[in-house]
């Protein structure tokens, strides 16, 4: 067996330390990069559902301010009837009033999108998360195959 000094095994351990330690740093920087990424694609992807929605908003809004204005003119056309011809006017109404509906729960569901995106960026962040604890289970069994897997937080918690 060969000689060793202290200080030759000393410099031994601290070139293993700083190696491992370059590797875990290589590690971490490689899966925050995959963090960013992942963040960034949310980010684009939310982008686009706004830009979706915007469109759509003003055409709602646009839309109720013509059924606000063809219901003027109904009536307007209901005091110009006779009493015979009022039942065509109440349909066209009826109609215009389910049409009117229907753009109001459109436009509160448009509004509590707009009003509220924590749920979308809470959806967005909890699938990111996932897809790391994924990335990171995986690089575990690759460096630990013998190790038994964590088991997983129970959902919400």
């Amino acid at each position: 067996m060969a000689d060793r000094s202290l200080g030759r095994t000393a410099k031994n351990l601290f070139l293993a330390l700083l190696n491992a330690t370059l590797i875990l740093l290589a590690l971490c920087l490689w899966l925050a990069w995959n963090v960013l990424s992942t963040a960034e694609r949310v980010s684009e992807q939310m982008a686009v559902a706004a830009g979706t929605v915007t469109p759509l908003r003003e055409g709602i809004e646009a839309l109720t301010a013509e059924i606000a204005g063809a219901r003027a003119d109904v009536a307007d056309l209901r005091v110009g009837l006779e009493a015979s011809e009022t039942g065509s006017a109440d349909q066209v109404a009826e109609r215009l009033a389910g049409i009117e509906a229907e753009m109001a729960r459109l436009r509160g569901a448009l509004q509590d999108l707009s009003i509220d995106p924590d749920p979308l960026i809470d959806r967005a962040m909890t699938a990111a998360f996932a897809e790391l604890r994924g990335l990171t289970a995986d690089l575990v069994e690759v460096v630990r195959p013998d190790s038994e897997p964590a088991p997983d937080p129970a959902p919400g918690g």
